[in-house]
């Protein structure tokens, strides 16, 4: 049977009047919205909240932390090579100017000595052994002739040594320059990456700060991790506070605690958090900020815990925060000062419980992100 009701389209559906006035959606409409809850069913996206979504991107940036920690670690390593290139690069280039200095001074003396024997080329040996005027003279003249000999020998053989060292240098001089251009290049590739990578997941996060931020609350630690970060002189209050992830998302880090660092001369004494420049550091725990700059570590923030322990944040670019904070409260931004100039920004985290030595945080990080 035809619709005989007036009909027209209000907002986003058709609604038709029968004749006692009253509004009714039709068939049509019925129709659509069954199709509407279908696409629903099937499609879950449509309807996920933003905590939902939220949770999905922190899932898949914490899916591409094996992957920037393997491009991290490239990077150390380019940069370990980078520095003993850089060193081999000095040792040859001082060789290189002292052979040339003592090439020139041995050069000098040979010179006086052949000018020596030019003007004085008519004294003979003999000349200089018969005109003795007693055996013992003749004895002291040829010594010193012999030793003469000899000194000569020893320039020209240093001579020739040192034009072989100084071909030597140049070679390795050479060769070393072309590497450090090459370990430069891959050094910066590997850095344009990582700044990718947490660039892109950034650009994900955008609009799910509050979600993210509701995530990222701070959370009690499992009792294991607990007891291994609780040093005996620690306060009651140790065993039951709640911790805050050290960096803002996107961030990603790996067990790259004891990895060779400073050319190779000494172990990485804590965990790499690798984070966009600029992105929020957060407190772990209550406790009382310090801060300090110079050195390797650049610019650094100490939080000493109400736990008894300490936390040191390394390579900071900038401190936001003093005296006595909260868990979670921002104390700092992420950046790349110090040793780490030039290269991806991120959060040289360190744990010592107590405040005494430095141990492991790796398995502190993964329970409270």
């Amino acid at each position: 049977m035809a619709l005989t009701y007036p009909c027209s389209y209000g907002k986003k559906r058709l609604v038709c009047t029968n004749n006692k006035g009253v509004k009714i959606i039709t068939k049509r409409a019925l129709i659509l919205a069954n199709i509407i809850l279908i696409l629903t069913l099937v499609n879950p996206t449509i309807a996920e909240s933003p905590f939902k979504r939220a949770k999905a991107v922190k899932n898949e940036i914490k899916g591409m932390r094996k992957d920037l920690s393997k491009a991290f670690q490239a990077y150390e390593d380019s940069k370990i090579k980078l520095e003993k290139l850089n060193r081999a690069v000095s040792n040859n280039t001082a060789k290189l100017q002292n052979a040339t200095v003592d090439l020139k001074r041995s050069e000098t003396i040979l010179s006086k000595r052949i000018n020596s024997l030019y003007r004085y080329g008519h004294v003979s040996f003999f000349d200089i052994i018969f005109e003795a005027s007693t055996f013992n003279e003749m004895l002291v003249n040829m010594d010193f002739l012999i030793r003469v000999g000899k000194k000569d020998n020893v320039v020209i053989q240093k001579v020739k040594r040192l034009k072989a060292e100084i071909t030597t240098a140049q070679k390795h001089l050479k060769a070393d320059r072309a590497s450090q251009r090459v370990n430069v290049k891959n050094l910066n590739e590997k850095k344009g990456y990582i700044d990718t990578k947490l660039s892109k997941a950034k650009k994900q996060l955008k609009g799910l700060e509050k979600e993210i931020k509701e995530l990222s609350k701070p959370k009690p630690l499992p009792p294991p991790v607990q007891q291994q970060i609780t040093a005996p002189s620690a306060p009651p209050a140790a065993t039951n506070g709640n911790y805050a992830f050290p960096s803002g998302s996107p961030y990603g880090y790996s067990n790259d605690w004891g990895a060779p660092r400073g050319g190779g001369t000494r172990r990485h004494q804590g965990n790499d958090i690798l984070a966009p420049m600029g992105t929020p550091a957060y407190a772990v725990t209550g406790g009382t900020i310090g801060s300090s700059t110079g050195g390797n570590a650049g610019l650094w923030i100490t939080l000493r815990g109400d736990d008894g322990n300490a936390y040191f944040y390394m390579h900071m670019q900038s401190v936001t925060a003093s005296g006595h904070v909260s868990a979670g409260q921002q104390i700092g931004t992420v950046g790349n000062t110090g040793n780490a100039l030039g290269g991806p920004a991120h959060i040289h985290f360190e744990l010592h419980p107590g405040g005494g030595g430095a141990v492991n945080p790796y398995f502190f990080l993964t329970s409270i992100q």
